[in-house]
């Protein structure tokens, strides 16, 4: 596909999302995604070092229960910016157990999101989607905590997520000769901060 028609179909699935009331929102810098997991000598966790997050309001949605305030969630994370912190033979073997070379992303969809809770400006959001790890495609649900700024040009999310290696298939890293060996139960932590897309501000 030529480079025209990728900007031509950015810019009409822009038009169309502003066009229906909705208005999409870009991630802040200082926003945070770790895995935090065990092994039989330490805990240990795993950095997020890049990764991209696009979330769309409904503009017409008013804050309360039931209301489906987000109408796409997206989560995307190279599995070859992933650190653990504890040097290249580590994170290779983290990569390797991920297989990125055939699936070289981890990444959530959010299929519905729904307020079930309301306090002043803060929300907590039941997001249904589909997360997917070196390969394997697992249905999940995320309870999201969520605060919103009165112009609604700033938004903060998070939340946790208990998750096992097993549910995608990957092998449990191990270090020392197999001495160490990692736990299956990990935790998926994220804190994220969006800011309103310039383009809707000048609309």
């Amino acid at each position: 596909m030529s480079v025209k028609k990728i900007t031509f179909l950015s810019s009409l699935l822009l038009y169309s999302i502003y066009a229906f009331g909705q208005t999409p929102y870009t991630l802040e810098k200082e926003s945070t995604a770790v895995i935090n997991g065990s092994s039989n000598v330490s805990d240990w966790k795993l950095d997020f070092e890049e990764h991209d997050c696009t979330i769309v309001l409904v503009d017409s949605a008013k804050l309360e229960v039931g209301a489906a305030l987000i109408s796409a969630l997206t989560f995307t994370a190279p599995v070859m910016k992933m650190s653990g912190g504890r040097g290249p033979i580590m994170d290779n073997k983290v990569q390797k157990a991920l297989k990125s070379e055939q699936h070289p992303n981890v990444q959530y969809k959010s299929k519905s999101n729904v307020i079930t809770q309301v306090t002043g400006d803060k929300v907590m959001v039941k997001s249904e989607g589909v997360l997917s790890v070196a390969g394997v495609e697992k249905d999940i649900t995320l309870q999201v905590e969520g605060s919103i700024s009165e112009d609604r040009k700033t938004l903060n999310f998070s939340g946790s997520k208990a998750l096992k290696m097993s549910m995608f298939e990957v092998e449990r890293p191990t270090a020392f000769y197999g001495s160490l060996t990692t736990d299956d139960d990990i935790v998926l932590d994220f804190n994220f901060t969006f800011k309103q897309n310039t383009e809707k501000e000048g609309k």
